[in-house]
């Protein structure tokens, strides 16, 4: 099966989502995503520095570690 990109703003969704509470079946379906891109990319995230609302982590510092 071929591979779609997945852009910044897909990541963003995904993270706010299971931020939300919604599990990863539901944000797989809600996104298009895999499931399993959906768990490798919330894995990721989950290894970022956490970042606050007053200096949130910018889609340059987050893409190299993504990707």
């Amino acid at each position: 099966m071929a591979q779609k990109a997945v852009h910044m703003t897909q990541i963003r969704q995904v993270q706010q989502l299971r931020d939300d509470g919604v599990a990863i079946k539901e944000i797989a379906r809600r996104t298009g995503i895999s499931r399993k891109t959906v768990k490798k990319y919330l894995r990721k995230l989950e290894s970022l520095p956490v970042a606050t609302s007053s200096d949130p982590l910018s889609d340059k510092l987050i893409a190299p570690l993504i990707y």
